[in-house]
């Protein structure tokens, strides 16, 4: 009886006084209420290996441009220390085999015998400006560095020596932590009077090694 007077009642009293009495539906969820949580996969991350030892040795062979008599084959040594992650001491030792054959045909001897032994050493340091990596395929990525180098050395030809300054740039692709193939690109600058007169000659030098560290 008490439920049909009641019924009875909201239905003359004041609408709000009955709705007061119905329970309150849940807020929806604000704007910056995330409902779905996503589910992001992440790749493994693989650091490239680096060799914390300093030192850098190895040998390399290439091309030497003296300038007037071409092109010949060089092998040489090189050693590096390496200061900080961005900066290095290199040192060089390089043989190459020269010739004047050509100012022969015409008549001149520049050279004591026809085919000279030209030599250089130098000491420079170099700047590592990029390191990343190089692709090989879509499966295959090495760690590289590509740096800058200069420095002061002594080129040996025909019995004399002439003051020489180098300058270039190189990179250098990491096979794993303690392995690396150098390639370098150079130019030598000393002035010579060789052929007869006194200029400042641009030799150009390019060369592929390999070094380890230790």
């Amino acid at each position: 009886m008490r439920h049909i007077l009641f019924s009875v009642a909201c239905g003359i009293l004041t609408p709000p006084l009955c709705l007061a009495q119905q329970p309150v539906p849940d807020e929806p969820p604000g704007e910056d209420e995330q409902i779905i949580q996503p589910e992001v996969s992440r790749l493994p991350e693989k650091l490239p290996k680096i060799d914390t030892e300093d030192f850098e040795v190895g040998a390399f062979i290439g091309l030497y441009s003296l300038e007037d008599f071409g092109t010949e084959v060089q092998y040489g040594t090189q050693a590096a220390y390496h200061v900080t992650e961005d900066i290095f001491f290199e040192g060089v030792f390089a043989l190459a085999e020269v010739s004047d054959t050509t100012f022969r045909s015409i008549g001149l001897s520049l050279f004591p015998e026809e085919d000279q032994t030209l030599s250089y050493y130098n000491l420079s340091v170099g700047f590592n400006l990029l390191p990343g990596e190089l692709f090989l395929g879509r499966k295959t990525a090495y760690t590289a560095q590509v740096y800058v180098i200069g420095g002061l050395g002594n080129t040996d030809v025909a019995d004399e020596g002439y003051f020489t300054i180098n300058y270039g740039i190189g990179v250098r692709i990491l096979g794993n932590d303690w392995f690396a193939v150098r390639v370098d690109f150079r130019d030598h600058v000393f002035d010579t009077d060789i052929v007869g007169r006194s200029k400042t000659t641009h030799n150009l030098a390019l060369q592929t090694g390999l070094t380890i560290f230790f």
